[in-house]
């Protein structure tokens, strides 16, 4: 693959993809990985199993646009290979959430280890996660500990506001992916740490990528409309706000 970009996830699983990923940047490794657990590549996705993939499985999925719109096709095997439409890399954020983190969690359960769905933050060698549904508050939790902390011995240390990974002996991995910044998130953001442009377009930005955004976008999945293609072309349109605490 030419143009590559290379992720080392703590010695666990390793991902090399022809298209940047933003929420795997603090895994980066200058190296090409060659023998990598999951392949990223671009191109035109079989719509049916190799021939070589007779013993593996294999899954291809598309939507009426074909080609020009959300399609890939996965191969599972020792390694996972990924071939996605050319449309998705110019949506990264799409690419990662809807086809690379299921994998990623289908992966570090093979190997014994759960890639959590929960905020963590730690005291010390103890860590406390906060696992709750989508839109209800951990983000912003995290962020509001995080921005109060006034005492000398106030040592709050920041793990995860989405994601965790636990390890087989309990201990917990840092899995740093930057937060999106939704709409009722935003009131705990310390705007002295916002540019002006961010001042300004962030609001929009996160009224979009929002609960209220997501319950849409939930509709137009119980519809026979192309919902993943649709997801697609708005986060190209207007990138998540994504920031790294």
């Amino acid at each position: 693959m030419k143009n590559v970009y290379s992720y080392d996830i703590h010695g666990i699983i390793s991902v090399v993809s022809e298209g940047q990923l933003p929420e795997l940047e603090p895994f980066r490794v200058p190296a090409e990985i060659q023998q990598p657990t999951i392949s990223v590549r671009f191109g035109t996705p079989p719509a049916t199993p190799p021939p070589d993939t007779e013993h593996h499985h294999f899954l291809n999925y598309h939507e009426i646009f074909g080609h020009l719109g959300f399609e890939v096709g996965i191969e599972f095997n020792d390694q996972v290979k990924v071939i996605a439409s050319p449309s998705l890399r110019l949506s990264p954020h799409v690419l990662y959430t809807n086809v690379v983190e299921p994998i990623l969690r289908w992966t570090f359960v093979k190997k014994g280890y759960a890639l959590v769905h929960g905020a963590t933050i730690a005291f010390g060698n103890e860590a406390y996660m906060i696992t709750a549904r989508t839109d209800t508050g951990k983000t912003t939790t995290l962020l509001k500990i995080l921005a109060r902390q006034r005492r000398g011995d106030d040592r709050a240390a920041f793990i995860s506001d989405d994601m965790t990974i636990v390890a087989p002996d309990g201990m917990v991995l840092t899995y740093p992916k930057p937060m999106t910044i939704s709409a009722h998130t935003l009131r705990a953001v310390n705007s002295k740490t916002l540019t002006f442009m961010e001042k300004i377009i962030l609001p929009f930005q996160s009224r979009i990528h929002s609960r209220s955004g997501r319950k849409f976008a939930f509709l137009i999945s119980q519809t026979k409309m192309p919902a993943a293609t649709i997801n697609m072309i708005v986060q190209m349109l207007v990138p998540p706000p994504k920031y790294y605490v």
